[in-house]
């Protein structure tokens, strides 16, 4: 269109379209489906867009934290400072996995794994909550005797 917008439409649905706005000076996309709004992933209507403009690097606003793995979780050692221990972040990943793949089976597996996995979820949240939010350090030293 004149103003730098698009429509991008199915090559066999020509009845329905989506008008995306590309603004490139500030590497700004907006499709009326609203997916990355939503879901915060491009849709493809964003996608052909970037690939017509010959686009083949996504702007890094596109890339979410939540998606990235570097920002998944961030874990403490015993000096509370950072650290990915990979060992724990790779099994919970395949044991969230292997749930996701054994709970898609079947609906009775799929419907157990919505049912119990939030109750099971918020009662290992509750036990985390109940434990002590430090170490010892800060607390040894607010109960040591005054001199």
């Amino acid at each position: 269109m004149p103003d730098g917008s698009y429509l991008v439409h199915h090559y066999k649905k020509m009845d329905v379209e989506r008008l995306v706005i590309w603004i490139p000076e500030d590497e700004q996309i907006h499709c009326t489906c609203k997916e990355f709004e939503s879901s915060g992933m491009l849709c493809r209507h964003t996608l052909r867009v970037f690939i017509l403009k010959n686009y083949f690097q996504l702007p890094e606003k596109y890339y979410l934290s939540r998606w990235r793995r570097e920002s998944s979780l961030v874990f403490y050692d015993n000096q509370d400072t950072q650290t990915n221990d990979d060992g724990w972040f790779q099994e919970f990943q395949s044991l969230t996995e292997t749930l996701l793949t054994e709970s898609s089976i079947t609906k009775e597996r799929s419907d157990y794994v919505h049912t119990e996995l939030p109750k099971e979820l918020k009662r290992l949240i509750s036990e985390v909550r109940k434990m002590p939010e430090s170490d010892g350090v800060a607390m040894d030293l607010t109960l040591s005797p005054s001199s």
